[in-house]
C-alpha cells in the first residue's frame, strides 16, 4: 500500500474520532513510526491507534494483516505495533468506513486461527501479510466506528481501552 493512501485512512481516523470530541494528532516521530499513528486523548485517557487502509478488500472480499517488513526484514503491522486500538479503514471515495478493534484482541485472533492464506512480498512488495476472509474476521472481531454517534463512539472507546 502506498504511504499516501495510508494517511488518508489516518486522516479519516482523526477526522471521525475529532468529529465527536476526541483530540487526536498523528505521530510525526520518524523513530516510532512502527509503533503507533495516532496519539488521542478523550478526557484524562490517552490512548494510541494503529490504522492500515486495506482499499483491496471490496475487490478481493478479503482483509490483509501487515506483520512484517520484507525489504529491511523486521516486524511490522500488528507485530511492531505498540497502539492501544488497531483501526481498519475498508472501501473507497464515498464508500470508506473504519472498523476498530483492541490491538491485543486482534494479536490473540492471529494467534488462534489461521490465515488461509500468507503473502510474502504484498502492498508496495514490502509486506509479509496474513490474507483472512472478511466474512470470516470483520465483524466477529472489529465493530464499526465511523457511523456511530458521539456518545456510542465514546462508549466503545472506553470499552475497548
Amino acid at each position: 500500500m502506498s504511504f499516501s493512501k495510508g494517511r488518508v485512512g489516518e486522516e479519516f481516523t482523526k477526522k471521525t474520532l475529532e468529529d465527536c470530541g476526541i483530540q487526536c494528532s498523528k505521530n510525526d516521530d520518524y523513530n516510532k513510526r512502527y509503533d503507533y499513528d495516532l496519539v488521542c486523548k478523550m478526557g484524562r485517557k490517552k490512548f494510541t491507534i494503529e490504522v492500515k487502509y486495506d482499499y483491496k478488500s471490496e475487490e478481493t472480499g478479503n482483509i490483509a494483516i501487515e506483520h512484517h517488513n520484507s525489504k529491511v526484514d523486521r516486524p511490522s503491522g500488528i507485530t511492531a505495533t505498540k497502539a492501544d486500538l488497531w483501526v481498519y479503514i475498508l472501501g473507497t471515495g464515498k464508500n470508506i468506513s473504519a472498523w476498530v478493534v483492541k490491538s491485543s484482541a486482534l494479536k490473540a485472533f492471529l494467534e488462534k486461527v489461521s490465515p488461509f492464506k500468507e503473502i510474502a512480498y504484498g502492498g508496495d512488495n514490502n509486506a509479509a501479510l496474513y490474507i483472512y476472509k472478511k466474512d470470516d474476521i470483520l465483524e466477529r472481531l472489529f465493530v464499526r466506528m465511523d457511523d456511530l454517534k458521539e456518545n456510542e463512539l465514546k462508549a466503545l472507546i472506553k470499552g475497548l481501552l
